[in-house]
């Protein structure tokens, strides 16, 4: 049939039809597992699965964490940025079923992370769609701590003599080495283990092995270092070092100790004793020990026969002195008491003080001890700043008081007189004085006497005793204290305890039948170092009262008294029921451990002087 209108007869549509390309991504490591520290190398492919050609194709690879970029091909490249590897494939197209290839290098960490294993994943896709992941890739990591071992000792010792291994263990890494083992092989066939624990990449320990010398040789001694942790080299974890030996005949190390007190009182005296021994393995013949002493130090005794030279105490020679074998020597003496003269300006009448030295100071004395037989060692023989055993520091510190001696001469027709006294120190806080001031007002001869506490504790008693008086000579009067006799004495309670650094003075007064001068000798002594007994004290019933003991051939009294266990007791003796004598505390107190107490006086130091004659008790329950 025939159509009036063809022309509307056709129609065209018109379909935009976009592109698609699937990226398929994989990626593979070289290696499954790998070292700290190493490399590892990702291929990296991406293949077009269409059905459209792919254009603006760009890979990335984020590194994971602790991994650093080494390097990749083409244009791979980290743009700055370290943690992220870009690839830009765009230049061409990518057919459908085509495939290409990239490759990253990554260095691994030190040190293997705590998961073990770093896995990585890459993506790629078109500028103008969504990436694609690859599959991850895990890569086992392993520590590795390289420990090298080097050992050092002397290229020859002398048999009987001590030397010594000095072995280093160093960790070249990269990885922290762990429970580090050091095991050295003596040359005698024993065995050392050292644990030296943790040692870091690039740490280095030393440790230093003391062996002696057996006779014979050479000395081989062997250390090796081992970690749990893979080690990439064990040829540099063991080192041997070999030591000759020189043989001398018999050797003997002989070896000297000195020991002494380390406080002395001025004038007391005291021992050192020299101890020489053998350290072998041979015997030792013919040993010469000698002692230096220090200045004012005075020789008193010794032991074993040794002689006394200009302050160098040397004994007779030790004919032999086996391996092991001991032997000692005491030497007795005395330190010097000094003297110095103090000036002052409150002395109206020019009186002349004088007291010992407060400190001698520090005495150091030293012994050394040779064989004639062959030392390996001869730095223990005698003392020095490296050997200390030979040599004993001991200060020498002043007494309980210092006596200060005034004496003057009284001005004679109006004028100044000249001093004429000597004082000269015999000892400890002893002085003998010389010719005393004439008080032309009193007729007697005058010493003021200041005694002062330079001890560290509180004296609450002390007494000044005067001697060597000629005939015709009496100590006439005393102020500011008790005279009795032949001394004086500052008691509680009426007296203040004496402090550390207080002092008190005394005035002596003597009168002399034939009015010449005289010499006489004082001497301060602590008489109560404890305080008296307090208020609150029991008097005890003494059962048995100054009982003198006759098994000893010493003069000393017995008295027994009832006690209770554990409870202290203060006794108090003087020797004259006279009041206006003082009862003087007998010292330490007692605890009692029974009910009955025995208690002994054998005079000092635990009381002033040995008993003699009448001595009256009395004994008190502290509180």
């Amino acid at each position: 049939m025939a159509d009036p209108n063809l022309l509307n007869n056709t129609n065209a549509a018109v379909v935009a039809v976009t592109p698609l390309a699937d990226l398929a991504v994989g990626k593979v490591a070289n290696v499954a597992g790998a070292y700290a520290g190493g490399n590892v190398t990702y291929t990296i492919s991406v293949t077009n699965l269409g059905p459209s050609v792919a254009g603006g194709v760009v890979v990335t690879d984020a590194l994971p964490a602790g991994v650093g970029f080494v390097g990749a091909s083409g244009n791979g490249t980290t743009n700055g940025h370290a943690a992220v590897a870009t690839w830009d494939l765009s230049a061409a197209a990518l057919a459908v079923g085509q495939v290409t290839n990239v490759s990253l290098t990554v260095g691994l960490p030190a040190n293997a992370p705590a998961v073990g294993a770093v896995t990585n994943v890459a993506y790629a896709g078109p500028t103008n769609g969504p990436p694609s992941p690859s599959p991850q890739v895990p890569v086992l990591v392993t520590n590795l701590a390289d420990l090298q071992v080097t050992n050092i000792a002397p290229g020859s010792v002398v048999a009987g003599q001590s030397y010594t291994n000095v072995i280093s263990v160093t960790n070249a890494g990269p990885s922290v080495a762990t429970n580090v083992l050091v095991v050295d092989v003596l040359p005698g066939g024993g065995t050392t283990n050292i644990n030296v624990g943790t040692l870091p990449a690039g740490g280095v320990t030393n440790i230093s092995i003391v062996s002696v010398a057996p006779g014979g040789g050479p000395l081989t001694n062997t250390a090796s270092a081992g970690s749990p942790v893979a080690d990439p080299n064990l040829l540099n974890n063991t080192n041997a070092a070999v030591t000759g030996v020189t043989n001398f005949g018999p050797v003997a190390d002989v070896q000297v100790f000195v020991s002494g007190p380390t406080n002395v009182t001025v004038g007391d005296g005291f021992s050192y004793t020299i101890l020489v021994t053998n350290a072998g393995p041979n015997t030792a013949v013919n040993t010469l020990v000698t002692n230096l002493l220090p200045t004012n130090l005075v020789f008193a005794s010794t032991s074993g026969g040794g002689i006394n030279t200009n302050n160098i105490i040397t004994w007779p020679v030790i004919p032999s002195l086996t391996n092991g074998q001991a032997t000692n020597f005491v030497l007795t003496v005395t330190p010097v008491a000094g003297v110095s003269t103090v000036t002052t300006n409150t002395n109206p009448f020019n009186f002349v003080e004088t007291n010992t030295t407060p400190s001698v100071g520090f005495l150091t004395n030293k012994a050394s001890a040779f064989a004639v037989t062959f030392d390996p060692n001869l730095t223990n023989n005698s003392a020095s700043s490296a050997y200390t055993n030979a040599q004993v520091q001991t200060v020498i510190v002043p007494g309980v008081f210092s006596i200060f001696i005034s004496t003057n001469t009284y001005p004679t027709n109006g004028l100044q007189g000249i001093i004429t006294n000597t004082i000269i120190p015999i000892g400890n806080g002893l002085f003998i004085v010389g010719t005393s001031a004439w008080n032309p007002e009193t007729q007697l001869y005058e010493e003021t006497v200041t005694v002062t506490n330079l001890g560290t504790a509180t004296v609450y008693s002390l007494r000044v005793y005067v001697g060597h008086l000629r005939s015709g000579v009496t100590l006439y009067n005393a102020t500011g204290t008790n005279n009795i006799g032949t001394y004086v004495e500052y008691d509680p309670p009426s007296a203040t305890p004496l402090i550390p650094g207080n002092s008190v003075t005394f005035l002596l007064e003597f009168y002399v039948t034939d009015g010449q001068p005289f010499t006489n000798s004082l001497t301060a002594v602590a008489a109560l170092t404890t305080p008296p007994p307090v208020i609150g004290v029991q008097p005890v019933t003494i059962i048995v009262p100054n009982v003198p003991d006759t098994r000893d051939p010493n003069n000393r009294y017995l008295i027994q008294f009832a006690t209770i266990p554990g409870r202290t007791y203060t006794i108090e003796y003087k020797d004259s029921l006279n009041p206006l004598v003082p009862w003087n505390i007998a010292v330490p107190s007692i605890v009692a451990s029974s009910t009955s107490t025995l208690w002994y006086d054998d005079g000092p130091p635990e009381t002033l002087s040995k008993p003699g004659g009448s001595r009256f008790y009395r004994v008190f329950l502290d509180p």
